[in-house]
């Protein structure tokens, strides 16, 4: 009996861990193309990761290298800060692995950007791993003065 429940055990946590993956692979790149009266628009979701420095949630635009490198130096940006920037919004910390940030589109107004964006909460029936985790988007657009403004709407995701 006791090797059995040992065989559950390792089954059930090869299976939590294999979902955790999922959960944090599943986000893919992507662009978009939105017109305005100025013309295309351009962005591309360029990373989806967590930044454990924002307890609390936070916007960031960063439009230079060095300023990519103080606020992520862990991570490798092939931007061309000459052209492009980047937006960044931090969900803050989460208490288990079942919450994400997804970039759902970006418009441009005459006024502003706006960035639509989906808070991922996990459902009840969810099995996720107890571990906190900070939830964060990026998003690389052609430059601009215009003030960028997300908009996070809460999303609960039933496993």
């Amino acid at each position: 009996m006791k090797n059995s429940s040992k065989v559950w055990f390792w089954i059930i946590l090869v299976i939590v861990a294999v979902l955790a993956i999922v959960l944090i692979f599943r986000s893919e790149p992507k662009t978009n193309e939105n017109q305005n009266s100025n013309g295309k628009f351009d962005y591309e979701v360029i990373e989806i990761t967590q930044n454990e420095f924002y307890d609390e949630p936070s916007e960031v635009t960063i439009k230079s290298l060095d300023e990519w490198e103080q606020y992520c130096s862990d991570t490798e940006c092939t931007v061309n800060f000459e052209e492009k920037m980047i937006a960044g919004y931090n969900l803050g910390m989460r208490p288990n692995s079942g919450y994400a940030l997804r970039v759902d589109n970006v418009e441009s107004t005459e006024e502003e950007i706006v960035i639509h964006a989906s808070a991922i909460v996990p459902g009840e029936n969810c099995i996720t791993m107890q571990v906190i985790t900070y939830p964060t988007a990026y998003v690389s657009m052609d430059k601009t003065d215009k003030p960028i403004r997300w908009e996070i709407s809460s999303v609960v995701e039933d496993c």
